[in-house]
């Protein structure tokens, strides 16, 4: 069974970042405003998911950590983006600069 959610979140996360890739940085603030929205009703989606492949052996505690995991994760990779278009920016400055 830990290969099986092993597998489903290595699935996710990918598909998570593709789509994130697919976001132009203006609309960045938009879509997590939106993902921020629906976010509660995906989980409860997935949350019942999980109990009706697992049955009894689903855990609350365990998905409920999940989630606060990929929250940091989430959080974490978000600084680390905003981080990099700050620096993206600042290499175009600077090139504009030497190129004039």
């Amino acid at each position: 069974m830990t290969d099986k959610i092993e597998t489903n979140k290595a699935i996710a996360y990918l598909g998570y970042d593709i789509a994130k890739d697919k976001v132009e940085p203006e609309d960045a603030e938009k879509v997590s405003e939106e993902r921020v929205k629906i976010r509660p009703e995906l989980e409860q989606q997935a949350k019942e998911e999980l109990k009706d492949m697992y049955g009894r052996e689903f855990d609350g505690y365990l998905f409920n950590g999940a989630v606060e995991e990929t929250n940091e994760l989430l959080g974490g990779k978000m600084a680390a983006r905003a981080e990099k278009e700050e620096i993206d920016k600042d290499i175009m400055k600077l090139s504009n600069v030497y190129v004039k």
